[in-house]
């Protein structure tokens, strides 16, 4: 079931058709889903620049974001936004944004009832870009950058901090290892075809050789601090690099799966499951397939 989702993703991308979207106009904050952002931040300097303010932050547990209190981007209001709100206002003043923009603001945290939902916003609709001409492009490319061997190498995988905190640096050490060894059984061989199906050739660039033998050749500390938040301590090597070279907030994002933040995981959930929430990534397709004919 991963693997249909992953590899559709790849397809799709490798097919170069799609929008191009008024990068003048481009807010982050209004992609979303339904309501949900596809894209979070995990650095607080970014909350900053976005205009909130950050009462307190406890720097010996930056593991969690418990201790991190964002007050509401309303001006006039004195209260705290509600953590996973999509408009990061406080209760009240999202409610009272959703009823004055009841067709394009919806929350999953703040809920109108049912009374006073007057209409909704459809699921099968693309994301919410706000006052965005969107043009449709096909794209001429014959190569497609993957970055496949980033996580693997630089620990960027939720798993590798969940490994880090229980086992310690030891036990993180031997999983990158691992994943990197069997990568090629796992990722290359599936995401390949997919791209190749296309008449596209997928480039590995964090896969060169002397790439991976440099990395193979620092101290795990040099690449990644998981004692620091998400979206700044995983993969940060990366990321500081990346400042380097002149990039801000795309080095600040927290990591999304492309199943993921495509929502393709969702759909397919959804079609072979009855539900998002029944899906299984080590599911079969065939045997799900039969379950649903037998339904």
């Amino acid at each position: 079931h991963m693997d249909l989702n992953i590899g559709t993703a790849f397809y799709f991308a490798s097919k170069g058709c799609g929008y191009l979207s008024n990068y003048q106009s481009f807010n982050i904050n209004n992609i979303t889903d339904n309501g949900r952002p596809l894209l979070r931040f995990g650095d607080k300097d970014t909350a900053l620049a976005l205009g909130r303010s950050i009462e307190s932050l406890n720097n010996s547990n930056k593991s969690t974001n418990k201790s991190i209190k964002i007050k509401c981007i309303n001006d006039n209001c004195n209260k705290y936004s509600k953590e996973n709100c999509s408009s990061n206002l406080c209760k009240s003043c999202c409610l009272q944004l959703q009823r004055q923009q009841e067709h394009t603001v919806t929350c999953k945290v703040h809920k109108l009832k049912p009374i006073e939902k007057k209409s909704l916003v459809d699921e099968s609709s693309s994301y919410n870009y706000i006052n965005d001409e969107k043009i449709p492009y096909d794209s001429n490319c014959r190569i497609l950058l993957v970055g496949i061997g980033a996580d693997e190498q630089m620990a960027g995988y939720g798993r590798h901090r969940t490994t880090f905190l229980k086992h310690g640096l030891t036990s993180l050490e031997n999983e990158l290892n691992q994943d990197l060894q069997r990568l090629w059984t796992r990722n290359l061989g599936r995401d390949d075809r997919c791209i190749s199906d296309n008449g596209k050739e997928a480039w590995f660039p964090y896969l060169d050789e002397e790439i991976v033998i440099y990395l193979q050749s620092l101290h795990l500390t040099d690449i990644c601090d998981l004692n620091q938040e998400q979206g700044c301590g995983d993969k940060k090597i990366l990321r500081d690099a990346a400042k380097l070279i002149g990039l801000s907030n795309s080095t600040k994002l927290v990591k999304r799966a492309i199943q993921f933040g495509t929502r393709i995981a969702k759909n397919t959930n959804k079609l072979y499951h009855g539900s998002n929430r029944k899906g299984r990534g080590d599911s079969k397709i065939q045997d799900t397939c039969l379950d649903n004919e037998n339904d």
